[in-house]
């Protein structure tokens, strides 16, 4: 049997945070964050190597009687099968209503509208968009295609998602991630494929228990998506910034976080359900979005199971076959790992909430025309910045090189004057050489002239 390899690019944790390398990108992590990929992009569990091999090596396509095909696998000898459905439900994905594919024409005609300029081929290149599309680019193509190599070109799958997120529409992530799972299994290149969603959808143990740590983008990506690009700026199209201004002024549509620690295996089934309460709960907003920081406190060693919730102080108590687990959930003052600015920030910029209304729909209106005009603002101004860079650059250069032929000029024109003023002496002291013999020689004729 052919071993099996995991690809140390594919399927990634994604980076969304904003530490200071990220100037130029916080629209478009705000905006990823704003939508419900961000389960799917950050979340990681802790991984069973076992888990991940035993399923790829046993793993078959199964069609149920109405033409529905599920995956089968045999992990410790137990059954197990995933299905598109069980892929949207377990990373929280909610695009059953979502689009797969577009014509070409509309590709193409998509991709123009991001600054993109197609050749006519459905193959598209990464390093031809802007930095801020670049990275949205690549955050998919890692964390969430089905892909193992290749990183800088995509297709049309991939094309169609961008364009989806781009207008506002819902493109469906989890059929491609279940069709690339069942493409993987009589693949020539197959390959340990999504180990991280494996681990979130069986949500179980192994025998074994040796673990598989996902490789996680960093803040190096910011750098990166700069470096070599040196075209027009293509700021992000409206559709995207209103549907995260929407977000945040109505609360966000972004799933819970949960502390995942997997059970013991369960008993077998031809789909095991596992309990879950990962769905967020149906709440008033709070004035701007706290995320969670969990403390786990042990009561035993057993291994447990707990979701828990995003809200503002939560404690939950559940009990497994061997022990129990509290979970408490309190305020973190600091969004994206303790930054209080940027909390700061968002608290200010977040819209006003129920308890906190306007004094009219005028101006609730107003608040949302500013909140989809400030970021148009911001675009501009880096835009004229850039250009004002880039001006004092071409300019400066042309002075330099100005100055340096003028003091060419004036040492080259100092170098004649002082030939120019020899030569002028050395005629002058010839003509005083001249007249002095002819005056000797005049002298000479008169003398002799008198004798």
């Amino acid at each position: 049997m052919t071993t099996l390899k995991y690809s140390d690019k594919h399927n990634m944790v994604a980076f969304l945070k904003k530490p200071n390398e990220s100037v130029g990108f916080t629209e478009i992590v705000d905006f990823l964050k704003g939508t419900s990929l961000r389960y799917a992009l950050t979340h990681n569990p802790t991984i069973y190597d076992s888990l991940v091999k035993q399923f790829w090596q046993t793993a078959t396509v199964r069609t149920l009687a109405n033409g529905t095909p599920e995956l089968v696998a045999s992990i410790d000898n137990k059954e197990y099968t995933i299905t598109e459905a069980s892929v949207r439900s377990k990373l929280q994905l909610a695009d059953a209503a979502g689009i797969s594919n577009l014509p070409d024409a509309k590709i193409y005609d998509g991709l123009a509208t991001l600054g993109y300029v197609s050749e006519g081929k459905l193959t598209f290149w990464k390093k031809n968009f802007t930095p801020q599309w670049k990275f949205l680019i690549h955050t998919i193509l890692h964390c969430l295609s089905p892909k193992s190599g290749g990183w800088d070109q995509f297709g049309s799958p991939i094309a169609t998602a961008l364009i989806c997120l781009s207008s506002n529409r819902v493109y469906n992530f989890s059929k491609l991630i279940f069709d690339g799972m069942v493409h993987n299994i009589e693949s020539n290149t197959k390959f340990l494929m999504y180990p991280r969603f494996l681990q979130m959808i069986l949500g179980i143990t192994t025998e074994n228990n040796g673990k598989y740590l996902a490789p996680t983008l960093t803040k190096k990506l910011f750098a990166n998506m700069k470096r070599g690009y040196a075209g027009d700026y293509v700021p992000l199209l409206p559709a995207m910034l209103a549907g995260a201004a929407e977000d945040q002024g109505e609360g966000s549509a972004i799933p819970a976080e949960p502390q995942h620690t997997p059970t013991d295996p369960v008993s077998s089934t031809s789909q095991p359900t596992i309990p879950s309460t990962n769905e967020p709960l149906p709440q008033p907003s709070p004035p701007r979005q706290l995320d969670r920081q969990d403390t786990e406190i042990p009561q035993s060693q057993g291994p447990t199971f707990t979701h828990v919730a995003d809200e503002a102080t939560t404690t939950s108590v559940r009990v497994g076959t061997e022990g129990a687990t509290t979970t408490t959930t309190g305020l973190d003052a600091g969004l994206d790992n303790g930054n209080i600015h940027e909390s700061l920030l968002r608290s200010h910029e977040a819209p006003l909430h129920e308890g906190h209304t306007s004094g009219s729909a005028e101006d609730s209106l107003k608040l949302k025309e500013l909140m989809v005009l400030v970021p148009k603002l911001v675009t501009r101004i880096a835009n004229l910045e850039k250009e004002l860079h880039e001006t004092k650059t071409t300019y400066g250069k042309a002075v330099l090189t100005l100055v340096e032929r003028v003091k060419s000029l004036e040492a080259a024109l100092k170098r004649k004057t002082k030939k120019v003023v020899v030569s002028d002496l050395e005629d002058e002291e010839t003509e005083n050489q001249g007249r002095k013999i002819q005056d000797k020689i005049d002298h000479h004729n008169i003398g002799v002239l008198l004798s």
